[in-house]
């Protein structure tokens, strides 16, 4: 994976994204683009403000919205799909980012649609 025109921070950022529904371990950011965990922390923060475990968490529940908006997959599934650990893990990270639980979530958004 080379990608000579993109800095070190925008290559953590597209594995990050390339990644989006796989379980992901900063190790394997690590191993694959040759930089320790704490270079990749500390870079990732002063260039996007936010950690890389921050990021890819936020955009994965971003994800989880356009699942629980746009398909008919359950709570479950899009909580496999996304590679959460378990249901109960996926609907308190969403939780904690969004506010509500996706099915409030979805609950709520269906009935602005309506």
């Amino acid at each position: 994976m080379e990608h000579k025109l993109l800095s070190a921070a925008e290559q953590i950022k597209l594995c990050l994204d390339l990644n989006i529904e796989n379980k992901l371990d900063m190790n394997d950011v690590c191993t694959q683009l040759g930089y320790s965990k704490n270079y990749i922390i500390k870079l990732f923060r002063e260039t996007y403000g936010i950690t890389p475990y921050a990021y890819f968490r936020k955009h994965k529940i971003e994800l989880a919205k356009q699942y629980l908006l746009n398909t008919q997959l359950n709570i479950n599934e899009i909580s496999v799909k996304l590679n959460f650990a378990d249901q109960h893990y996926f609907s308190s990270a969403f939780s904690a980012v969004v506010g509500v639980s996706p099915s409030e979530y979805r609950k709520s958004k269906n009935k602005m649609a309506k």
